[in-house]
């Protein structure tokens, strides 16, 4: 099993990235935010210069998160747009840089939503599907408090009813922590059969019930024996770092090397 990691968690501008990433023994990326911007709104010109920095420094994008499906169901313009336009930029911009793996959310809940909400939830990330049967890409819906998937066993819930090879999840144990779930062994449990993408970051609930990022193994997770079940039961081939806490640079560095020391534990 390999690490990866969101290039912005050590630096917007791609070739830094790399340059840091490259001396940690990370060659492997998900695209979040670039200088010019969020994915797939980002200037031309700059997607040229990582196009050349992939061919140039021998590595490789693995996902490109557009951020899309953070909205609630009544916000329906906001909807229309992500899923009519962004969405199939992405798709496009995703070509260009050699992926077919696409990161999106789980739809925000609202306050006294109206009854039926569910079904059209499911409905909505059932089209998403669709859409990426369609084009050739797979989407991953990562877990988020507030959302209609949270945790691990909510997310587990509406994978299996839509029921498709092109919708899998991006599991985030820090976002199911947060979301009041025991993410292991509890949230993973009941989602491993649909994990196709795995952030790493870690959280610690304080005693106002707020939650502070901490390097992973520091936290309320149990995450060396998470990451322990995850190479046993063969799910993926890469965990992506995603660090969340600053300093950024030295705490992503923290990250890699924890990891990497399980790794080779395993």
């Amino acid at each position: 099993m390999r690490i990866g990691i969101v290039s912005d968690e050590i630096s917007n501008n791609f070739q830094e990235a790399v340059y840091h990433a490259k001396a940690w023994g990370i060659s492997h990326f998900e695209i979040r935010n670039l200088q010019s911007g969020r994915v797939p709104g980002v200037d031309p010109d700059e997607i040229e210069s990582v196009g050349k920095i992939l061919k140039k420094e021998s590595v490789r994008i693995t996902a490109l998160s557009p951020g899309i499906l953070k909205t609630s169901l009544s916000d329906r313009e906001t909807i229309r747009k992500e899923t009519g336009e962004t969405l199939i930029q992405t798709f496009r911009l995703a070509e260009k840089l050699g992926t077919h793996r696409i990161l999106i959310f789980g739809i925000k809940r609202e306050p006294d939503e109206p009854a039926g909400y569910y079904d059209h939830a499911l409905n909505l990330l059932g089209e998403v599907a669709v859409l990426g049967k369609k084009n050739g890409f797979t989407l991953f819906v990562e877990n988020e408090p507030g959302f209609w998937c949270d945790t691990g066993e909510n997310t587990a819930g509406i994978l299996s009813k839509i029921d498709s090879e092109f919708l899998r999840a991006n599991w985030d144990p820090g976002n199911a922590l947060w979301a009041g779930e025991i993410p292991y062994p509890d949230g993973y449990r009941a989602i491993k059969n649909f994990i196709g993408n795995f952030h790493a970051k870690d959280y610690t609930k304080l005693a106002d019930g707020s939650f502070e990022c901490r390097v992973i193994g520091e936290g309320d997770i149990d995450y060396k024996n998470h990451v322990a079940a995850l190479v046993k039961d063969n799910i993926v081939d890469q965990i992506t770092i995603e660090t969340h806490c600053e300093p950024i640079l030295e705490l992503s560095q923290k990250n890699a090397k924890i990891l990497k020391k399980w790794l080779e534990e395993f």
